[in-house]
């Protein structure tokens, strides 16, 4: 990973740098026609579009071009329902948004296969046969110390509606493995403290510039994901878990090497080995604020081989769920989010829970 200081510098020189438009924006992936297909129809476009660019990734960018995240419009992040990144205009020059924080990643076709015995509703309820899934790294792997921030993207396409998404990162402050199934990843994370000294400058205004939508910076929502089936159908209530922890099978926690490796996009390299009909991750859930945690209820599987994509790095788009949304449809868990996140915030360090067995 790059210097991280001085940050205010980088925000101000990357202001300007931003009149450059990005030239690789495909608008083929957003509006009504696209919206209104079916979900394999979908997933055939998409997967043709993620092999048609090739599989080297897009490098990581400069400390100038990552400044561009404070100075961009957070909104779009949470708003935008497209399959491409969305389009957003910086001192009058429109392109597509870069992603300068999970910056390179590898993608598969996958599914979410639903193991039932739950009342959780939308996917949750019946799984997502046309699926994508992304795995990628926060910020770029740092060898000295050793430190890595594994995260994945799920996105599930829907029959005549837009495609829903749920996300999951490790640790903000990253973890010592070069594994990237080294440990469980989590829709919430540790909530960092603002004034901590322990904590990186970059992570801090990146923590700040997400509070722009929501306070609950550091955690994700889930109710999107349960408002609608994969064949668009909608529940009268949707019912959704506080927290998923993505659990990697023991095969894959035990297939790859802990120690540091100094490569060119390692981790795609790593990942790209993975192939068709693997399952990646178990999902456990938390079903409220102070529950435990139990399952699994499902799985995400790939349904092609894993591998690089630049297209995948420049243009697929996630879009993230506030955690507001699930307050406002769960009310009862409101005073206890925010007693949590109010004692998170005051550790020194981010906290984290423990993975769960392997077996």
């Amino acid at each position: 990973m790059r210097a991280l200081l001085p940050l205010s510098l980088a925000v101000t020189v990357a202001a300007l740098a931003a009149t450059v438009a990005v030239a690789h924006y495909q608008p083929e992936f957003v509006g009504y026609e696209w919206q209104s297909k079916i979900a394999r129809a979908k997933s055939i476009a998409l997967a043709r579009a993620l092999a048609a660019n090739g599989t080297t990734p897009n490098p990581w960018y400069s400390l100038l071009t990552q400044g561009q995240l404070f100075i961009e419009s957070m909104s779009l992040t949470f708003d935008s329902v497209e399959d491409d990144m969305p389009a957003q205009t910086i001192l009058l020059s429109q392109g597509a948004r870069k992603k300068v924080i999970h910056t390179e990643g590898a993608v598969a076709e996958a599914e979410w296969v639903d193991y039932g015995g739950h009342n959780y509703t939308g996917v949750f309820d019946g799984g997502c046969p046309y699926g994508v899934v992304r795995l990628s790294n926060a910020l770029e792997p740092v060898y000295d110390p050793p430190t890595t921030f594994p995260a994945i993207a799920f996105k599930c396409l829907r029959d005549g509606i837009p495609a829903t998404n749920v996300l999951g990162f490790s640790n903000f402050v990253g973890y010592s493995t070069f594994n990237f199934f080294g440990h469980d990843l989590s829709n919430h994370v540790g909530v960092m403290n603002p004034d901590s000294d322990l904590i990186a400058e970059k992570l801090i205004l990146t923590k700040k510039k997400f509070q722009t939508v929501s306070k609950y910076a550091e955690w994700m929502g889930l109710a999107q994901f349960a408002t609608a089936g994969a064949n668009g159908s909608a529940p009268a209530t949707p019912n959704f878990p506080w927290r998923l922890v993505y659990h990697p099978t023991a095969e894959l926690h035990n297939n790859f090497n802990h120690s540091p490796t100094r490569h060119t996009s390692y981790f795609v390299a790593q990942l790209s080995t993975i192939g068709a009909n693997t399952t990646l991750y178990r999902i456990f859930v938390q079903a409220a604020p102070h529950a435990p945690v139990t399952g699994p209820i499902g799985e995400i599987r790939t349904t092609s081989r894993m591998g690089g994509s630049f297209w995948g790095d420049v243009g697929l788009f996630f879009q993230h769920s506030a955690l507001d949304y699930d307050l406002e449809l769960k009310p009862e868990w409101k005073a206890q989010a925010d007693a949590i996140y109010a004692q998170q915030q005051q550790l020194p360090l981010p906290p984290d829970w423990p993975d769960l067995p392997w077996e």
